[in-house]
């Protein structure tokens, strides 16, 4: 009797126990899901919080010249002042925009900008997410470029308004090519959108993070 009733007994509760325990791996396999999306998202947000500051585009706090074998060594290169713009590449930049000259700060700033939207290619893109955020503030970077350039009225001839689209081709690939200097950083760079590239829209806004630079002739 008490072994039929011990049967009975483990009937009636095995059913519950197990769905309890296929519960709780489950649970188990979606935590580390769960831990990556909230990584995720924190990543997301830090680079569209993450701005130049004034002390970034006054050159205030300006790295020493890094050494270019150790520089070149790792992917993201030497960021001594920790602004997200690798030092050879913020150093070029102020060297082509001095401080001294006040009429080229919309441009120095814009220049920065498109850097350190460049620069996230090669430290911050791990999924589509990230990537999707990383091109967003590539394209802020590369309008606030264009917001330096003086830009022709709707009358004018298209020569006109075929140097004001070259001009700004130009400044973006000068950066590009700073920030992209070694094989292994052009590869990581195209390796992003090959293995991440998902549909986005564009998140709007204010093209520049701190100066305005909208221009006309």
């Amino acid at each position: 009797m008490r072994i039929l009733w011990g049967r009975l007994s483990w009937r009636v509760v095995r059913w519950p126990l197990l769905i309890v325990g296929l519960f709780g791996v489950l649970v188990l396999i979606r935590i580390p899901s769960v831990m990556d999306r909230q990584a995720t998202m924190k990543m997301v947000a830090q680079v569209h919080a993450s701005r130049l500051s004034s002390d970034d585009i006054a050159g205030t706090h300006l790295p020493p010249a890094p050494d270019v074998e150790k520089n070149d060594a790792v992917l993201a290169g030497i960021d001594a002042n920790h602004n997200g713009i690798r030092d050879d590449v913020e150093l070029t930049l102020f060297a082509q925009y001095p401080v001294s000259s006040s009429s080229l700060l919309p441009m120095r700033a814009a220049a920065l900008q498109y850097a350190k939207a460049l620069q996230r290619y090669l430290t911050v893109v791990t999924n589509g997410d990230t990537l999707t955020a990383v091109i967003q503030e590539d394209e802020r970077g590369s309008f606030c470029i264009r917001d330096t350039i003086p830009k022709p009225k709707q009358t004018d001839n298209d020569a006109l308004w075929d140097n004001y689209f070259s001009a700004g081709t130009q400044q973006m690939q000068h950066i590009e090519d700073l920030v992209l200097n070694t094989p292994e950083r052009k590869q990581a760079y195209q390796d992003a959108f090959k293995k991440y590239m998902t549909s986005y829209g564009s998140i709007g806004g204010a093209h520049c993070d701190l100066v305005s630079t909208s221009t006309s002739v």
